[in-house]
């Protein structure tokens, strides 16, 4: 029995905490396809020789390690991009990886006649666990030259902002430099392993955070209004909904204003969060606040924009309602209503030709959706 799980990935990767998504072209946008733990299973399962009975469970062997043992977006994302779909495995963790394993084996226990391929092999193989994952590579932050001395809630925000940018950078690196700073081993000798490039970028980024830490370090706390006025200026909002008419965008504005005060208020976001915004540390500072960079875009995700769609708009309501189900990871959910959001404006302008197959995907993509939610318990 197959298994439609909830379980998304952004579109892409995750961005760097400092990217910012380009919007698609309007000619070129559909709704987001958003790959689940049930098409994963469906990529991995490879050739079996009993279409019927073997091909479905080990579909659901598979499914079932990616939604319990929480494989990560990254590589669910991973699995539906690339054509090694099994490389993309090497990134679980060592518990995950067991837990693969042992369900591999079991199916294999049933199905004697069927035959794991090569790229299988590797996963039941326990020695193979070579790849470092930059999660764990990047050790503690604060220690990276020069150390940091800051205390209380700026040494934590200025922990995480280098941890962002390092995850970033740490994509390129060798498998050798990456295990050196998993180790704890002084940083220092740990750089020594980088390309002279590398280690430049490393420099640059540091520097960057730390100029920015200081500033706000030197500046009086700013209030939640000043955050909003900084955030959502006028300035921010050209080029933002130009397809909405000016009565309709200058009362999402006002609306995406209130919500983020009310947020900044109500969730008491520390004054160092707040000097980071306000002095020019963009979406990194919401993501080093444990936010999503795009649930304060233009507008927040909270925010509806209507696309005259109605399959569309019902797609994004049942999104909306996906995040208030505890019976499914909020981070999940919300990276779904995110990766929507981005389209919606475009959706909203597309040409009469293109709406009707855009208003087939969404009621494809909307049922999908409702009944990935039922199957775990959650009614939207």
């Amino acid at each position: 029995m197959r298994w439609l799980v909830v379980l998304l990935v952004a579109c892409s990767a995750a961005p760097a905490a400092t990217r910012t998504a380009a919007p698609p072209p309007v000619e070129a946008v559909s709704p987001p396809a958003a790959i689940t733990c049930a098409d994963a299973a469906v990529i991995l399962r490879g050739k079996v020789t009993d279409e019927r009975t073997a091909g479905p469970m080990k579909e659901e062997a598979i499914a079932k390690s990616c939604l319990h043992d929480k494989w990560s977006a990254e590589i669910v994302d991973c699995i539906g991009g690339t054509a090694n779909a099994y490389a993309c495995l090497d990134k679980l963790e060592q518990a995950q990886r067991a837990a693969l394993r042992e369900r591999l084996e079991r199916w294999n226990d049933a199905f004697p006649d069927e035959v794991l391929d090569d790229a299988e092999d590797k996963v039941v193989d326990e020695d193979h666990l070579d790849y470092v994952d930059c999660a764990k590579a990047v050790g503690d932050p604060s220690q990276y030259a020069p150390v940091v001395t800051l205390k209380g809630e700026e040494r934590d925000l200025s922990r995480a902002l280098r941890k962002n940018h390092i995850l970033a950078l740490c994509e390129d690196w060798s498998t050798e430099a990456r295990r050196c700073f998993e180790q704890q081993t002084a940083p220092e000798r740990c750089r020594t392993l980088l390309e002279p490039d590398q280690k430049q970028a490393l420099f640059d980024r540091i520097a960057e955070v730390d100029a920015l830490m200081a500033k706000i370090a030197a500046a009086k706390a700013p209030a939640c209004k000043k955050v909003v006025e900084v955030h959502y200026a006028d300035a921010h909002w050209k080029g933002k909904l130009g397809a909405m008419k000016p009565g309709e965008k200058k009362k999402i504005i006002v609306e995406s204003r209130k919500k983020m005060g009310e947020s900044c208020t109500t969730d008491k976001w520390n004054a160092s969060v707040r000097g980071c915004i306000v002095l020019g540390g963009g979406d990194a500072c919401f993501v080093a606040a444990g936010m999503s960079a795009y649930t304060w875009g233009f507008p927040p995700t909270g925010i509806a924009i209507k696309t005259g769609i109605p399959e569309c708009d019902a797609y994004a309501d049942a999104l909306r309602a996906l995040v208030s189900c505890t019976q499914i990871p909020r981070q999940a959910a919300q990276t779904m209503l995110d990766a929507y959001q981005q389209t919606a404006s475009a959706l909203a302008n597309l040409p009469a030709a293109q709406r009707t197959a855009a208003a087939n995907s969404c009621q494809q993509a909307d049922s999908a959706i409702r009944q990935s939610a039922r199957s775990l318990g959650c009614t939207i």
